[in-house]
């Protein structure tokens, strides 16, 4: 029979406590994964997107990271290396791709669903694994037990 985890001095609280911190644990971590997908769309949704071309081809460690050339609304070219890198290459030379320009300071960013959602995910991984060990925990552990 399972009693629990044993910590310092022998002190475990008792599975169904163990069971409502993981399940605190998995709604925790989907809404923070809401809230970043909330934040990512007004932000992101605001932002205005202007077409770049692909100038360039960094590789790193075998990571391809692109060098991106645009024009902003006002008529200027700007070039700027994108935060995301990938293996294999997603990026080539040439290619045409968006670019947002985010915040008061029109910082550019690759329109890219990972770089924009893809912080989401880790949260949303950590609510998967603590769904999941509640679920076991409940049905071997506290399911048909009397306290």
């Amino acid at each position: 029979m399972f009693r629990g985890f044993s910590w310092a001095w022998g002190w475990s609280p008792p599975p169904r406590i163990h069971f409502r911190i993981i399940v605190f644990i998995a709604v925790a971590g989907v809404l923070i994964a809401g809230a970043w997908v909330w934040y990512a769309q007004v932000t992101y949704g605001r932002a205005p997107v202007v077409v770049g071309v692909v100038v360039q081809d960094l590789v790193k460690k075998g990571m391809h990271t692109p060098v991106i050339e645009y024009r902003t609304p006002e008529g200027a070219r700007e070039r700027f290396k994108s935060r995301l890198g990938s293996y294999p290459q997603k990026y080539f030379v040439g290619d045409k791709v968006e670019v947002l320009l985010v915040g008061a300071e029109r910082n550019p960013m690759l329109k890219d669903w990972f770089g924009m959602y893809g912080v989401a995910l880790v949260p949303l991984g950590f609510s998967a694994v603590a769904a999941l060990t509640a679920t076991v925990l409940y049905f071997f552990v506290l399911r048909g037990r009397v306290e």
